[in-house]
Order: structure tokens, then C-alpha cells, then sequence
């Protein structure tokens, strides 16, 4: 386990001992193993690693550890998330997943495919600076139809946008949640899925006809060009999507 940068990274056994000391078994999006799992000189590394990084305290006439107050956040934020993001990529399998409580919020990263004991990369942010992290994720950013070029083609009946846009919105009406195959198809870009208070929402991007469109599942059901405007809205809707989604 490391940190740098604001980012921590610890493996399985370090996270699942960690968050088990500030009183977390399990979360969504991740599985994390279980005592079942693992052997008693896994947990006795996984316990001197996060002692020594001060993130757990020995307490002397007790036998026992306590979660110190350097990194209580991330139990706390993870154990009571009222927005979860999950994030997928074309031809990614890392999982990413976004936990917000209060004005706090935590990305989580793992990669799956990698087997028993990959890195789970930890990263704490304020809700102000969700925005420009948004803004690194590939498939996201660029590549949008400029807002007027969007509503000119549309309303001229540009066959290869019209005609994308009408099968799009046929296909999205008969899509079952959580589209199984649609993360195989050649026009898959990136999704990201969004559960809190009102539900749960699903945006997809997609190519479609040599243009980007965002299917909206959830509060609504929508098609639309991805356009300049679109893109600029993302962020502010993913983060307060009780409002009415996009």
C-alpha cells in the first residue's frame, strides 16, 4: 500500500481489513474477500501495512486495533454513499466507481481481470472538483457536434443523423437494464451508471452513422446528439441526478 499525490492504493486483504475496522463489511461495486478467504498471515501483514502507514493504532491493554482519525473518511464516506457512479470504457475492464457523501467524494479504481490481490487505487476529492476529473475520462470530452451544427442538421433532415437517431431511439426502448451485449457492440463508447435517492439512471455514449450520441435511461428516456451542450451538463447532472437527470 502507497500513497502519492492524494491517491491511495492498497491491496484487497489491506482494504477489506481497513474498512472492517471502521465497521464497513462490504460496498457496492467491488467485492472485497472474506475471512473464509484468506489466512491468518494475510491479515497479520494486511494489519502491520496500515499500522505502519498510521491509519491503524495499537491500543495497549485492549489486544486490539482501532481505525486512526487520518483516514476515517473513507470508511465514513464509503458506508454512507448517497451518490454511486459506476463507469465503463470501451475495451477497458478496470472498474471505476465514484461514492459521494456530503460534499466529499471517493474514486475508486480495480481492475478485476488482474486476479486475486490487485490494487484498489483510492482518491478523496470535494464535489467542486468533480468537473475537471470528469474532464480526463477518455470517450467524454471532444468530439461533440457543435450546438447550432447539431440543431441545422436536424431540422434539415440530415438522413445519416435523423436516421441514426430514430434506430437509436428504437433500440433504446426495448434495451433491458444493465444491456448485457450493448458493451460488446463496435458502437459502444463508455457508460455511466447512477444510483441515489430518486433511482437509478443510465448514460450511454455510442457512434452511430459517424456520430456520438447519448442514450439516457432512468428518470428519462431520451436520444440525443451529443453535442457541445450536452457534454458541458454531464458533470453537474451525474452529481445531482435527483434533479430531473439531462
Amino acid at each position: 500500500m502507497q500513497a502519492a499525490e492524494k491517491q491511495y492504493i492498497f491491496k484487497d486483504i489491506e482494504l477489506a481489513v481497513l474498512l472492517a475496522f471502521g465497521g464497513v463489511n462490504d460496498f457496492y461495486g467491488f467485492r472485497l474477500p472474506g475471512p473464509e478467504e484468506t489466512d491468518r498471515k494475510q491479515i497479520i501483514g494486511a494489519l502491520y501495512t496500515l499500522s505502519t502507514a498510521g491509519y491503524l493504532a495499537f491500543e495497549p491493554g485492549t489486544a486490539g486495533y482501532s481505525i486512526t482519525e487520518k483516514i476515517t473518511w473513507l470508511p465514513e464516506i464509503l458506508g454512507n454513499a448517497d451518490r454511486i457512479l459506476n463507469f465503463t470504457f470501451f475495451g477497458d475492464t478496470a472498474q471505476k466507481m465514484v461514492y459521494g457523501y456530503r460534499e466529499a467524494l471517493l474514486i475508486v479504481e480495480h481492475d478485476p481481470d488482474r486476479g486475486r490481490g490487485a490494487d484498489f487505487r483510492v482518491r478523496k476529492l470535494q464535489a467542486d472538483s468533480f468537473e475537471a476529473w470528469f474532464w480526463e475520462l477518455p470517450w467524454w470530452q471532444g468530439e461533440y457536434l457543435e450546438d447550432d451544427a447539431a440543431i441545422r442538421l436536424l431540422s434539415e433532415g440530415d438522413s445519416e443523423l435523423k436516421n441514426a437517431e430514430e434506430m437509436l431511439k428504437q433500440q433504446l426502448g426495448s434495451m433491458e437494464v444493465p444491456f448485457p451485449d450493448l458493451y460488446e457492440r463496435e458502437e459502444f463508447l463508455a457508460s455511466i451508471d447512477v444510483r441515489c435517492s430518486a433511482g437509478t439512471g443510465h448514460f450511454i455514449l455510442v457512434r452511430q452513422n459517424g456520430y456520438r450520441f447519448l442514450l439516457e435511461k432512468g428518470i428519462k428516456k431520451e436520444v440525443r446528439p451529443y453535442t457541445q451542450e450536452v457534454s458541458r451538463r454531464m458533470p453537474g447532472v451525474l452529481l445531482n441526478y435527483e434533479r430531473g437527470g439531462l
